[in-house]
C-alpha cells in the first residue's frame, strides 16, 4: 500500500512555538494561502456591499500572520476548493460574532435567516430590503460554486451547515453543563463541529461511507475535542473582555466550566483546559495507532482522512495562537465594565436581563345581539346584514398552499429583482398574486386531470369536493385580480388579464387532446406549454417590469420562453423517475396525458400509437368517476415502449440543449446589465439535468 504524500508545507517546531502554540501534532499550511486570503477579502467586500450594517468593521476574519485559517485547517484541500471554504468560514465567523452580541431569541432569528439563505430549496417569501434577502443574495454565488465544484459533497456540506449546525445552534444554550462530557456534546453542536467534518470532506473531494465513518469515529471524537478546547483556551481573554465591555452577552467556554464546577481561578482553569487539549491529542494518536494495528489493510483513503483530521486539529491550534481574532486584545486597553450586572450561570457567562413584559392582544368580536330590537318584527326580518366567514371559502386554498413546493417562482422573482429593482412592497404584492394564481391553477388542474394526489397529499377536490374546490379556485382568481388592481399599476393589471387568457388557452388544448385521445405534434405541444406553463413565468416578469424603477426595460421574452419549456419538459421526464412517489409513479400515464416523451414516441414511432391509445381509452375521462391508477403491468409496458423509441434520451438531449441556451441567455442579460446574477444561475442549477439520474431499467417489460 502506498504512503501518504503532501502538497502543503510543514511548519517547523521552532517557528510554531514563537506564538505560544503548544500542540503536539505536526502543523502544515496550504501552499496556496493566497487563494484563501483573496476569498476572505472578497467576503469582507461582499458583506459590506450586500448587508450594509458595518459589522465587517468589528470582526476579525480568517487572516493571520501565520496563514489564513482555512489554509491551516484544510492544508491538503484541492486548490480550487480552498477559496469557497475560506468564504464560508468567514461567513461563520461574522455570524458567530453577531450572535454573541444578541439575546438568545435574536440570535435564533439570525440563525433562521442564514439557514434559509443556505437552503437551495428555500421557498420563504422575503422582501428585497430584508436582512434575510440580503443574506440570501450574499451566499448565492458561494452556493452555486460549491455545487458546480462538487454537487454531491457540496450539497452535503451545505445541508450540514444548515440542518446540523444552524438548525440546532443556540438551542439548549440556556441549559447548564455540569460535566465535560455534557459540555463537549453541546459545543460539538453549537460550535459548528458537526459541519466541520463535511467541509473537510469537501475540501479533499473525499466521500466517506457510513461504515467508514463508524470505524474512525472514536478518532474523530478525540480530534473534535482538541479543536473545541483549543478555541476555548485561546479565545478566553477576548471573550471575557467583550463581555465586560458589553459587546457580547454570554461566554460558552470550558474555562468557565472549570471555574464554575471546580471553583478554580481563571489561570488554574486555563491550565486544566491546556492539559485536556494535550490529552485529546494523545488520545487521537493512540486511537489512530490502535486502528492501524487492528486493521493493517485499512485503505489509503481512510489513512489520508485521519491524517487530515489531525492536521486540522494542529492547524486550528496554531492559528488560534497567532491570529488577530484571538490575540488583538493584547494590544488594547482592558475595557471598563459598563455597570450591567453579570454572573456565571447556565453553563456560560451571561448578562442578566429583565424579561420584557408581554403585550396584550385584543381581538374584536362581532356581537349579533341587539339591545334595541323593535317590537313587531319577525325574527328573520331582524337579522343584521354582515359578511359571512371566509373559513369554508378559503379552506381549499389554505390546504393547497400548505403543501411542499419547489419554490421556483419565488426564487425567480428574487433573482430577477437583482436587475429590476422593484420596491419591496410591490414585490410582496407580486409574490402574493403569483402564489394565489398558481395555487388556483393547481386545484383546477388536479380536478380536470382527475388526479387523486398532489405532491404526496390527497388532491384538494378529494378532501373538499369538486364544487367547493372550483368555488375556492375561482375566488382565488378574483382576489388576485382585485389585489393587482388595488396594489399595482394599470400595466400590471393588463399583464395579468392577458396572461390568464393565455393560460386558459393552453389548458384548453391539453384537455382537448386528452379527452379526444388526439396526440399533438411536438410543435403543438410546445405551443401549449408556452401558454400554460410559460404563461405564469411570463406573467411574473411582466408584473415586475410594470413596477420596476429601472429604465430602459430589458427583454426577458426568450428567458421566460425557454424557462417555461425547460421547466415543463423536465417535469414530464421526472414523472417517470422514482421521485414521483410524491404524486404516484408515472401519474401522467394514469391521467392519459400526452407529455413530451409520449408525444415524441407517437410522432416518430407510429407503431406504438395503438399501445398508448388503447390503454388511455380505458381510463375514466370525467371527474365524477373514481380515478384508478393504471396497472403496474400497463405502466411497465408503456415505459418500455418509450425506452425502445429513444424518447427518454431525446428528452434529456432536449433539456440539455435548453439548459445551455438558458445559460447563454443569462450571460447576455448579465452583459447587458453589467451585473452578475448568481441567484438566477443557482435557480437554474437546482433544476439542472446534469445531476438527475437517467431512466433506468424500471418499467421494462419482461
Amino acid at each position: 500500500m502506498g504512503s501518504l504524500s503532501y502538497q502543503s508545507k510543514l511548519v517547523s517546531f521552532d517557528e510554531s512555538r514563537g506564538t505560544g502554540c503548544f500542540t503536539t501534532l505536526p502543523i502544515r499550511v496550504h501552499s496556496r494561502n493566497d487563494l484563501a486570503d483573496a476569498a476572505s477579502r472578497q467576503f469582507v467586500k461582499d458583506w459590506a456591499r450586500e448587508m450594509g450594517d458595518g459589522r465587517e468593521r468589528h470582526t476579525y476574519f480568517s487572516f493571520s500572520p501565520v496563514g489564513n485559517w482555512s489554509s491551516l485547517i484544510y492544508p491538503e484541500a484541492v486548490p480550487e476548493r480552498l477559496g469557497v471554504l475560506a468564504y464560508l468560514s468567514d461567513l461563520g465567523l461574522i455570524h458567530d460574532d453577531g450572535g454573541e452580541g444578541l439575546s438568545i431569541e435574536d440570535a435564533q432569528v439570525e440563525h433562521g435567516d442564514l439557514y434559509a439563505a443556505l437552503d437551495p430549496d428555500d421557498v420563504s417569501t422575503m422582501t428585497p430590503d430584508s436582512r434575510a434577502m440580503k443574506t440570501k443574495k450574499l451566499v448565492s454565488q458561494c452556493i452555486l460554486e460549491c455545487v458546480s465544484l462538487d454537487r454531491e459533497l457540496g450539497l452535503k456540506m451545505l445541508a450540514a451547515f444548515r440542518d446540523v449546525w444552524l438548525a440546532i445552534s443556540e438551542r439548549n444554550s440556556d441549559k447548564e453543563a455540569q460535566t465535560m462530557e455534557e459540555y463537549l456534546k453541546y459545543r460539538s453542536e453549537n460550535g459548528g463541529m458537526l459541519v466541520f467534518w463535511p467541509m473537510l470532506q469537501f475540501s479533499l473531494g473525499m466521500s466517506i461511507s457510513e461504515a467508514e465513518e463508524a470505524l474512525v469515529q472514536p478518532i474523530i471524537d478525540a480530534a473534535t475535542e482538541g479543536l473545541l478546547l483549543a478555541n476555548d483556551y485561546f479565545s478566553w481573554e477576548r471573550e471575557y473582555r467583550e463581555l465586560q465591555s458589553g459587546q457580547s452577552k454570554r461566554i460558552v467556554s470550558a474555562v468557565d466550566l472549570f471555574i464554575r464546577t471546580k471553583g478554580l481561578s481563571i489561570d488554574d482553569a486555563k491550565d486544566e483546559v491546556k492539559r485536556k487539549i494535550i490529552t485529546a491529542e494523545r488520545d487521537f494518536c493512540e486511537r489512530r495507532d490502535e486502528l492501524y494495528k487492528a486493521c493493517p489493510d485499512i485503505s489509503l483513503k481512510l489513512k489520508r482522512w485521519i491524517d487530515c483530521a489531525g492536521l486540522a486539529v494542529s492547524g486550528n491550534h496554531y492559528w488560534c495562537s497567532a491570529c488577530p481574532r484571538q490575540n488583538a486584545w493584547k494590544h488594547a486597553d482592558t475595557p471598563i465594565s459598563n455597570g450591567v450586572k453579570r454572573k456565571l450561570s447556565h453553563g456560560a457567562v451571561v448578562i442578566k436581563q429583565e424579561a420584557p413584559a408581554k403585550k396584550r392582544k385584543d381581538s374584536p368580536v362581532f356581537d349579533l345581539e341587539s339591545s334595541d330590537s323593535e317590537s313587531g318584527l319577525s325574527e328573520v326580518s331582524s337579522y343584521p346584514f354582515y359578511k359571512p366567514s371566509e373559513l369554508a371559502l378559503k379552506a381549499p386554498s389554505k390546504y393547497v398552499s400548505s403543501m411542499p413546493s419547489k419554490g421556483v417562482r419565488a426564487t425567480l422573482i428574487e433573482a430577477l429583482n437583482t436587475w429590476l429593482h422593484v420596491p419591496s412592497d410591490r414585490i410582496k404584492a407580486i409574490m402574493s398574486v403569483i402564489n394565489s394564481l398558481h395555487n388556483a391553477s393547481l386545484i383546477l388542474d388536479d380536478l380536470e386531470d382527475n388526479s387523486p394526489l398532489r405532491r404526496g397529499y390527497p388532491s384538494t377536490h378529494v378532501l373538499f369536493g369538486q364544487a367547493q374546490s372550483i368555488n375556492s379556485a375561482n375566488f382565488m382568481f378574483v382576489r388576485a385580480v382585485q389585489d393587482v388592481a388595488q396594489s399595482l399599476s394599470p400595466a400590471a393589471l393588463v399583464a395579468v388579464l392577458e396572461e390568464l387568457e393565455g393560460l386558459y388557452l393552453g389548458q384548453s388544448w391539453d384537455l382537448y387532446w386528452k379527452h379526444n385521445l388526439a396526440c399533438p405534434s411536438e410543435a403543438e405541444y410546445v405551443n401549449m406549454v408556452d401558454h400554460k406553463t410559460g404563461g405564469m413565468f411570463r406573467m411574473l416578469i411582466r408584473l415586475m417590469q410594470a413596477e420596476s424603477e429601472v429604465t430602459p426595460q430589458l427583454d426577458f421574452h426568450r428567458l421566460t420562453l425557454l424557462f417555461g419549456r425547460f421547466f415543463q419538459i423536465r417535469d414530464d421526464y421526472m414523472n417517470f423517475q422514482d421521485y414521483t412517489a410524491q404524486k404516484g409513479l408515472c401519474e401522467d400515464l394514469d391521467e392519459g396525458k400526452f407529455s413530451y416523451p409520449v408525444v415524441y414516441c407517437l410522432e416518430n414511432f407510429p407503431e406504438y400509437r395503438g399501445h398508448f391509445l388503447g390503454v388511455f381509452r380505458q381510463r375514466p375521462t370525467i371527474a365524477t368517476v373514481d380515478a384508478h391508477p393504471l396497472s403496474k403491468e400497463s405502466k411497465q409496458h408503456l415505459t418500455a415502449c418509450l425506452k425502445k423509441s429513444g424518447a427518454f434520451e431525446k428528452t434529456i438531449a432536449c433539456l440539455t440543449d435548453m439548459e445551455r441556451d438558458l445559460e447563454i441567455e443569462i450571460d447576455r442579460l448579465e452583459q447587458q446589465t453589467g451585473e452578475a446574477n448568481p441567484m438566477l444561475r443557482l435557480c437554474l442549477a437546482k433544476l439542472s439535468v446534469k445531476g438527475i439520474a437517467r431512466i433506468g431499467e424500471v418499467g421494462t417489460s419482461k
